[in-house]
């Protein structure tokens, strides 16, 4: 019997896997409607992580992702989509893992159920786990890791080039008039020592446009928030209170951005004619804002395709060194700019 994945879940209820997965970390973003639906669905299918034995079957791929959004159903439907030209096909299995030592261990007790011959790889979309024994483990499978990753030997990695993007995305506002800058970032919650090499990447590249531009930078310029729709209206509040407002505001997400400009508006700034502001990501919501969030677009379709070649070459020896993949990115510009 075919085990049952959040891919089928989708499809039973209906709804996204992006909307699965959300109904999965309790996100308040799904409408009790919506849980019910997805809930009925995991139920009917006995979706749960338990490798059921059968004699046909494939080898099987896992997707560690600590993404809810709709990056997930891009990258799954980029992996699909590469599978279809593997022979043998594996089969995709989904494990989500929020950002804490206990969801990777569910992943890593889900792998001490299926034989190691089995096992065709992993894929980690935005790794973020940060315990050592633990990632240790992980190590002696094949693995391939998507945008945000964990230093291992060899690493092998696909992503956008973040540092060129918020360059520019930032060059773009300067040639639009712009002056006074501010970039709304993120740290991981209670460590401000600590930040995603995401954010690190970005920063460097709204420092450089910056630099490069005759901009002088000081380290105000920065302020950082939750990488959710609540801390881009946290950091809106901040914003408005500044003496000297900034004319742009640059966030290293979109629900950073979408937070910020709702909250902005509240509090009478007009976007864009007072202030410009940019997001990263293009997730759906970023069309959907009033004014539509001008972003920058990541290919994660494209990333989980190339993930899997990169595992397929590492699986079959072709591939014997690390590799970090740059997918190409692009300004989607709309109005908020």
């Amino acid at each position: 019997m075919r085990i049952a994945t959040i891919v089928d879940v989708a499809r039973q209820a209906g709804v996204s896997i992006a909307t699965v997965s959300r109904v999965i970390n309790n996100s308040r973003m799904v409408s009790e409607q919506m849980r019910s639906r997805v809930l009925e669905a995991m139920r009917k299918l006995g979706y749960q992580p338990v490798i059921r034995e059968s004699k046909n079957t494939r080898p099987l791929l896992i997707l560690v992702s600590s993404v809810t959004t709709m990056m997930v159903e891009d990258v799954v439907t980029g992996i699909t989509g590469a599978i279809a030209t593997m022979n043998p096909m594996p089969n995709l299995a989904i494990s989500l893992a929020k950002q804490n030592t206990d969801s990777y261990q569910h992943t890593h007790s889900l792998l001490k159920t299926i034989p190691r011959e089995m096992l065709y790889g992993l894929i980690f979309l935005n790794n973020m786990c940060s315990t050592g024994t633990l990632w240790n483990e992980f190590q002696q499978y094949p693995l391939v890791q998507i945008g945000e990753y964990v230093d291992t030997d060899p690493l092998l990695a696909v992503m956008t080039d973040d540092m060129s993007a918020m360059k520019e995305l930032t060059g773009l506002l300067i040639r639009r008039g712009r002056r006074r800058f501010l970039l709304v970032s993120n740290r991981f919650a209670g460590n401000e020592q600590q930040q995603y090499r995401f954010c690190v990447r970005r920063e460097a590249g709204f420092r450089m446009a910056l630099e490069e531009a005759g901009i002088p930078f000081s380290a105000d310029m920065i302020i950082y928030a939750d990488y959710t729709t609540e801390g881009g209206i946290e950091a809106a509040r901040q914003i408005a209170g500044m003496k000297q407002r900034p004319d742009a505001v640059l966030c290293v997400s979109d629900y950073i951005a979408v937070g910020c400009i709702a909250e902005l508006q509240n509090l009478g700034v007009a976007i864009p004619s007072d202030m410009a502001v940019t997001g990263f990501d293009n997730v759906e919501i970023s069309e959907i804002c009033r004014p539509r969030l001008t972003t920058v677009h990541q290919s994660f379709e494209e990333m989980g395709a190339e993930a899997l070649f990169m595992l397929e070459a590492l699986v079959s020896g072709k591939l014997k060194m690390g590799r970090i993949t740059y997918i190409q990115h692009s300004i989607m510009e709309r109005d908020s700019i």
